[in-house]
């Protein structure tokens, strides 16, 4: 799941400059914007290119039909008019290497009249959507109409609406962009027809049913939360409230009063409900994995002495001075690096543990870090998904390099409940705070539960029976790390 916001929720005129805009949606957290493409054909797209891509902020966008763009209109030369709109917004959206165009791409905003005496203008729109999806496909962009309630179109008021017409378009490259505000009013059950769209909803916008802030309303989000979780969607939640009155963008949606306070206070609260709805929040910008790491680091330092106190008594008695040297080493890199992304920080941090520290350990510990750095690849920010899929492929790689299976005392031991845990809270879509709390304590039992072991790797090995009733130090260090990861997501979350 990605979230967006929609620019219109700051802007105050269609031609604002969006490049503050921008900016600030990054600095909140969002993972893209949707921009609105109401003058394709005056845009700046170099420009625009240049600002997401030095900003590693993602897109989406959407457009709308006017009086001298309607492609439902039976004048050849307006229909003509708005399939060359439509082309040259697609045309951006592969240029800003975005996959969907969203929007009232039927008929314009606001045109009403009788459906049973509209069949003609319908077909217009079918029948330009038909050109209009070739070229789509040829690009590579999904065109998502949206359904919009009936006091602003008469096409499409119901996600109903939309799967009869996107049949009669039959292209695959249509399909169904979903409005909470609009269901709101048109949807006997909006779960029941999200659910009914299974497979054909590629775009959903988030708006109250004032057009404010989610959460802040009537709307029953968790029932609708629970409908796009049941058909598989995953892809952009973006925000899309009005709440400023007397300007442009709030004449143009009919906002005659104060909505919400202010356009940044929507921006932020409404990006913390989406995420906390989805059990999302809390993921980790690149600046807060940088932080993370140097806890790690700290941790390590801080507990050394008592982790080579463990390893003093099965093993060479220098487990702990070992992972603070080399856990030194790596912050040290780390503290080096100017706008790493996650992946980069970790990978680092693995490689670098690799290269300093001697023995197993090394390579067993920075595989860690390099396997959670490839799940972390090209994300924008990081959260329990990618955590709970690297430490798994993690725990694969440690078991590949050094043999260790489930009661061999080693880490090993401590990694697969804290794995275990971890996927277990994915699949039950619990929030990361949560998820690593209890991994925290599983892997601390799981590090207490080595004591009663026979060693069968490592120094300690030769030990056999005497090495009974002793911590593997490993595993206790890899619940420690847990643990750390637990104690700094707590504290940004709150």
């Amino acid at each position: 799941m990605k979230f967006g916001i929609h620019l219109s929720v700051f802007t105050e005129n269609w031609a604002d400059d969006l490049e503050q805009y921008i900016l600030k949606s990054k600095e909140i957290g969002y993972d893209g914007v949707e921009i609105p493409l109401m003058d394709p054909f005056g845009l700046d797209i170099k420009r625009l290119i240049k600002i997401l891509e030095d900003n590693q902020i993602l897109c989406t966008c959407g457009t709308g039909l006017s009086d001298q763009t309607d492609i439902s209109s039976e004048d050849l030369v307006v229909r003509r008019n708005g399939i060359n709109h439509l082309k040259k917004c697609i045309d951006i959206c592969q240029q800003l290497s975005c996959d969907v165009l969203g929007g009232v791409l039927y008929s314009p905003w606001g045109k009403l009249y009788s459906r049973k005496d509209s069949e003609v203008r319908i077909e217009c729109a079918i029948e330009c959507l038909q050109e209009v999806g070739l070229y789509a496909k040829e690009k590579g962009v999904i065109l998502a109409l949206e359904s919009i309630n009936r006091y602003e179109t008469y096409m499409l008021n119901t996600i109903q609406d939309g799967l009869d017409f996107i049949k009669r378009v039959g292209s695959e490259y249509v399909k169904i962009h979903f409005d909470t505000y609009h269901g709101n009013i048109e949807e006997k059950s909006i779960p029941d027809a999200i659910r009914s769209a299974k497979g054909e909803i590629y775009h959903v916008h988030f708006s109250e049913n004032d057009r404010g802030i989610p959460g802040s309303g009537s709307i029953q989000w968790t029932k609708i939360k629970d409908a796009l979780i049941d058909i598989n969607y995953d892809r952009w939640v973006v925000l899309e409230c009005f709440v400023k009155p007397d300007c442009e963008t709030g004449t143009g949606t009919n906002t005659w009063r104060k909505i919400e306070v202010n356009a940044d206070k929507t921006a932020q609260e409404g990006l913390k409900f989406m995420k906390d709805l989805f059990g999302l929040d809390h993921q980790l910008t690149k600046e807060q994995c940088k932080e993370l790491l140097k806890r790690i680091s700290r941790m390590f330092d801080e507990r050394q002495d008592e982790l080579s106190m463990y390893d003093s008594v099965i093993g060479d008695g220098d487990h702990g001075i070992t992972m603070a040297k080399g856990a030194k080493a790596a912050i040290d890199k780390i503290n080096q690096t100017e706008n790493f992304e996650a992946s980069e920080l970790f990978k680092l941090y693995g490689k670098t543990l690799i290269s300093t520290l001697g023995g197993a350990i090394g390579p067993l510990y920075g595989s860690i870090f390099i396997e959670l750095s490839l799940v972390m690849k090209n994300k924008i920010n990081v959260g329990l998904v990618e955590f709970a899929t690297g430490f798994d492929q993690a725990l694969n790689k440690v078991i590949e390099l050094g043999g260790a299976k489930p009661g061999d005392k080693t880490m090993v031991d401590s990694m697969v409940p804290t794995v275990y845990s971890l996927l277990q809270a994915v699949a039950e879509q619990k929030n990361i705070v949560q998820a690593f709390e209890e991994a925290k304590a599983n892997a601390i039992i799981g590090a207490y539960n080595t004591i009663p072991m026979i060693a069968k790797r490592g120094r300690s090995r030769y030990l056999q029976e005497k090495a009974i009733g002793y911590q593997d130090a490993g595993a206790t260090s890899f619940a420690y790390m847990i643990e750390q990861i637990y104690i700094y997501l707590l504290e940004v979350s709150q």
